[in-house]
């Protein structure tokens, strides 16, 4: 069996990331300058270079992002988090010429394809989003991936 290590994460609603292990740190490098919001991780140079089809990963992303804000539309942080969002020109792109799409029990969608410093070939890497037990205030989100592709 391949060793490796899991990609864990605690996110709240709103993508900022509460914990993470190395192999999320890793993966998302810098992301303490974007105050670990993904969201805000997403518009650095840092995934624009790593991430395959980073367009439409920022896409998808924006489609998460507007299905919380609905829930959470009131919540100060979340208002702060549009506002600081809009001011990056690829966001506003993305948030008002893409439309609306929500979906519910589809099967995974295409994994997210990385380039890993040293390695030739790009890690697939699904990402699964989950409310936390009964606190939907937190988000677990973990990478599905294959592990020999990421063990160096």
């Amino acid at each position: 069996m391949p060793s490796g290590k899991i990609l864990r994460a605690y996110l709240d609603p709103l993508q900022t990331v509460l914990d993470g292990n190395e192999v999320l740190h890793r993966m998302m490098p810098c992301l303490d300058k974007a105050d670990h919001n993904g969201m805000r991780w997403m518009l650095t140079q840092p995934p624009v270079t790593r991430v395959y089809g980073w367009r439409g990963e920022l896409l998808d992303l924006v489609r998460n992002l507007r299905t919380v804000l609905a829930r959470y539309r009131n919540d100060p942080r979340a208002q702060e988090l549009v506002r600081t969002l809009r001011k990056d020109i690829a966001f506003r792109s993305a948030w008002d010429g893409t439309p609306m799409q929500v979906t519910y029990d589809w099967p995974r969608t295409t994994p997210m394809r990385l380039r890993i410093p040293g390695t030739r070939q790009p890690l697939a890497l699904n990402l699964e989003i989950n409310e936390y037990g009964a606190c939907s205030e937190v988000l677990v989100v973990h990478g599905l991936y294959s592990t020999p592709a990421i063990v160096c």
